[in-house]
């Protein structure tokens, strides 16, 4: 997706800032149990934080955050992501 804008200094500091209230709600949420599996789930928390300014040009973290989350948890795999699921579907 090719962005029209570019984003100011003080929007990207909201970005870092919607991550870092976003990123400890997942771990809440996963038991991360190994470096690569920390790393995947956090690019796809900055993925959604990335898409949801972008669809809005929003740059509230708070907001991001909130609805960073959201859509973690409303992914195909249900109200967790595959990687926090052991392989019969429960929370390892």
């Amino acid at each position: 997706m090719p962005f029209n804008h570019v984003a100011q200094p003080e929007q990207l500091k909201n970005l870092a800032q919607a991550f870092d209230l976003a990123w400890p709600k997942v771990v809440q949420v996963c038991r991360i149990r190994n470096e690569d599996q920390a790393l995947l789930l956090r690019e796809r928390v900055a993925n959604y934080i990335l898409a949801c300014s972008a669809s809005q040009w929003e740059f509230d973290p708070e907001k991001l955050s909130q609805k960073a989350i959201r859509a973690f948890r409303q992914t195909s795999c249900g109200p967790l992501p595959q990687a926090c699921r052991d392989n019969r579907g429960l929370v390892s």
